[in-house]
């Protein structure tokens, strides 16, 4: 995803657009969601919070509440954005959004509901976490499907570069 998102910026500094910054954050959103993903940030404030707000029912994972506060502020800063993008891109943008969004937030409060009610460990909240966890990926999949779509109108070719390390251990 990362290296998609530099191609653009590189193409978006060229041009001097004037959305570079977004596309800037774009990266950098990005990126920190893969940082969440490996040092699980995200869950680390579910207790805390829970016991603070006293956080049942759909709450129970109540990170929820900050991705929710995170996703308007969001959209608030990209607002102009996304309607400034064409309109075949912009579709495809929101429904990446939107198929991210209802796993990663939508699913986790029928989980989270779920996990309160009965646990954890059966295989109901085990099919709701696969749920979830599809959307995310789908979504993650139409947006680098978007993106490529993009960069291939912004550009005449694009080239994807793979290179074995030195240090890389060989297989011979």
């Amino acid at each position: 995803m990362q290296c998609y998102l530099e191609r653009s910026l590189l193409l978006k500094k060229q041009k001097r657009d004037r959305y570079l910054r977004h596309w800037q954050g774009l990266s950098l959103i990005f990126l920190l969601m893969g940082v969440d993903e490996i040092i699980e940030l995200h869950e680390r404030t579910i207790k805390p919070l829970r016991n603070a707000l006293n956080a049942t029912g759909i709450f129970y994972f109540t990170w929820v509440i900050l991705g929710f506060a995170l996703v308007v502020l969001l959209a608030i800063a990209y607002r102009k954005f996304t309607l400034s993008l064409p309109p075949k891109t912009r579709n495809r943008f929101i429904l990446a959004a939107s198929l991210f969004l209802l796993g990663t937030l939508g699913i986790e409060l029928i989980g989270g509901y779920y996990a309160y009610i009965y646990g954890k460990e059966n295989l109901i909240y085990s099919l709701w976490v696969a749920l979830e966890e599809g959307l995310e990926m789908g979504g993650i999949l139409v947006f680098i499907s978007a993106l490529l779509a993009y960069l291939r109108s912004l550009s005449d070719s694009i080239t994807i570069h793979f290179e074995r390390s030195l240090s890389a251990p060989t297989n011979n």
